[in-house]
């Protein structure tokens, strides 16, 4: 792949204008910070120094923050606590758009924790927040060296981090990147499948995925349509239909007979209150497979709610008739409509 702009490439301008960060009350952090003894209790005195930390970035002070946060490192507690303040020092050098500096305190931090500070930090921590911040300090390198283009470095940080926690989302969409550059295609795709599955309404995530199957129409036909699903729940999710509409008829072209991409289609729809779209679309998943039941209570659920209440009364009964066992709820909740569109029927016929 070509050499590129990394930044618009991690979209980092992009998150920053998604970000609208109100100035925080410096005086105030700095006033509650020069209150407390220079040797009080670590934890306290640590979100505090955190707190100016970020009223300084705020401010977009950030040389000030820096200035700071190394004081405190060669002072204040003899270095014990360095792990934690160097990681200050990386988020705040992120921020400047110093991915370099960054990239050295996060180092630095990592070999002080694997060194001696490691019972330090756990006198402070609970040992879920001290994974919390080895994740974080693997993850956040691990960007900076895709910034900087080093992906094989990259990749094995995410992958350390990924072992310390693979339920996030950050290491796996920086692990897409990683590989994506070094042309492991598939392999990317499905690190930023697991990001979009981990992060729910992680707005990079998805765009990562897109921006791989833009530039690869045809380099793996058979996810192709999955991702563009995966994609769509996404928009559905933050009630974005017409996007969600665009990647399911994106994936159609991989797929046209794909049952569960009409199904998600006609559900879309619904959402949208587009009914004739929606009952087009679950006539399309019967007409492939008429014991796709789902389909079909959706077909009736639809024509309910556009108003056709004889040819929705006949589909939850023919819903009802077909139905395996299982679907006890959904029959209940058939034989409740049923009985409305009756008693709407009785009602129109003593008018």
């Amino acid at each position: 792949m070509p050499e590129i702009d990394m930044g618009g490439e991690l979209y980092i301008e992009w998150q920053k204008e998604q970000q609208e960060v109100e100035p925080a009350d410096l005086e105030l952090v700095m006033s509650y910070l020069n209150g407390m003894p220079t040797r009080s209790e670590p934890m306290p005195r640590l979100r505090a120094i955190e707190g100016l930390a970020s009223a300084y970035s705020s401010r977009a002070e950030y040389d000030k923050a820096i200035a700071f946060l190394e004081d405190e490192i060669n002072g204040t507690y003899d270095g014990k606590y360095a792990v934690w303040l160097r990681y200050l020092g990386g988020v705040v050098s992120e921020k400047m758009g110093n991915y370099k500096l960054a990239a050295k305190y996060y180092k630095k931090a990592i070999l002080a924790y694997r060194k001696n500070d490691m019972r330090h930090i756990e006198t402070i921590f609970n040992m879920q927040k001290c994974a919390r911040l080895r994740y974080l300090l693997l993850n956040n390198l691990a960007f900076c060296y895709l910034y900087m283009r080093r992906f094989q470095r990259a990749e094995r940080l995410c992958r350390g981090a990924i072992e310390i926690n693979d339920q996030k989302y950050n290491a796996w969409k920086n692990l897409g990147v990683a590989l994506e550059h070094q042309g492991k295609s598939k392999e990317a795709a499905e690190a930023y499948l697991t990001a979009v599955h981990n992060s729910g309404a992680e707005e990079r995530s998805v765009k990562h995925m897109q921006r791989l199957l833009e530039r690869n129409p045809t380099f793996m036909w058979e996810h192709a349509g999955s991702l563009h699903k995966e994609i769509a729940v996404h928009f559905a999710q933050m009630m974005r239909y017409d996007e969600a509409v665009h990647e399911l008829q994106a994936a159609l072209f991989y797929d046209p007979r794909d049952t569960i991409t009409h199904l998600l289609l006609s559900q879309i729809y619904g959402r949208a209150k587009k009914y004739d779209d929606a009952i087009r679309e679950a006539e399309i998943v019967l007409s492939i497979n008429a014991n796709y039941y789902i389909a079909r209570y959706g077909l009736a659920e639809m024509l309910y709610q556009r108003g056709d209440f004889s040819k929705s009364a006949e589909e939850f009964q023919n819903f009802i008739n077909r139905v395996p066992a299982g679907y006890q709820e959904e029959c209940e909740k058939a034989v409740i409509r049923i009985n409305e569109i009756k008693s709407l029927e009785q009602m129109e016929s003593q008018l």
